[in-house]
């Protein structure tokens, strides 16, 4: 078993699973990741990683989770309501990982009759639901699009401006396969994501897979493994099927991240 230091590993609802993934990110080179993410320019995200800085105590961390919540509250109350009100993990993906500056274009394009559209800036959070945009057979597939066409007739394609550091896919009930690494290319740059948490839900509660950047995989639950990861294995060892499912609960959604 191991501790993260404790942050945000208590019971706290739908904030502390991802907000731990994050952490487990940021931790292997606070410099960088703090650079990174804050270039997101995203508020409640900011808190965090302000907070993840000057982090002392297990109390600080709780006070750090806090004020996301209560910030995200004052917002959007109906989305993010406090006490014991449940919280959609894929809605606070959103909020925390939408950029206040245009980081993406849209277009139409129809390679049937060779046209396209003028292209249009927008704002697209890093977040990407099976709503959004047409299925794949993996989460490699599903991103494909973001860079090319998405089909032989007239549709928006949503294309990123600047290469992703971290995006989160929310697949609930589907049967993509979780590729443990993305492969795509922005601007005609390439770029490589790396899996590194999976969050799963089941009987009104969360857990989740953190795994490292060298693929070992720990798991965790607030209710019963309360401060402390159990080791559970490697990512190169494990199924599709294994991750699919995790101590009788199902993946919702998955994280993935540049080295």
């Amino acid at each position: 078993m191991r501790g993260v230091w404790g942050f945000f590993l208590a019971p706290g609802g739908g904030y502390s699973v991802p907000f731990t993934i994050l952490y487990d990110i940021w931790k292997d080179n606070p410099d960088k990741w703090t650079e990174t993410l804050q270039s997101i320019e995203n508020t409640y995200l900011d808190l965090l990683v302000d907070g993840s800085q000057d982090m002392k105590s297990f109390e600080s961390c709780e006070s750090v989770r806090d004020s996301v919540r209560e910030e995200l509250h004052r917002n959007y109350p109906t989305i993010f309501p406090l006490g014991h009100a449940g919280t959609s993990v894929g809605q606070l993906a959103y909020y925390m990982l939408e950029p206040e500056a245009y980081n993406a274009t849209l277009q139409a394009v129809c390679s049937k009759y060779n046209y396209e559209d003028m292209e249009v800036d927008e704002i697209h959070a890093y977040f990407v639901h099976t709503a959004n945009i047409s299925l794949g057979s993996s989460t490699q597939d599903w991103i494909d699009p973001f860079e090319y066409p998405m089909g032989q007739t007239c549709q928006e394609c949503p294309k990123y401006n600047h290469i992703p550091k971290t995006l989160v896919l929310e697949y609930p009930h589907t049967n993509i396969e979780t590729s443990h690494q993305i492969k795509s290319v922005v601007n005609r740059k390439p770029n490589s994501l790396y899996l590194r948490g999976i969050i799963y839900h089941g009987d009104n509660h969360f857990t989740s897979r953190i795994i490292s950047r060298k693929g070992q995989i720990w798991y965790h639950d607030g209710m019963l493994t309360k401060e402390t990861c159990i080791e559970d294995g490697t990512l190169e060892d494990m199924s599709n099927e294994e991750l699919k499912e995790c101590q009788g609960k199902d993946l919702i959604l998955a994280v993935y991240s540049q080295v």
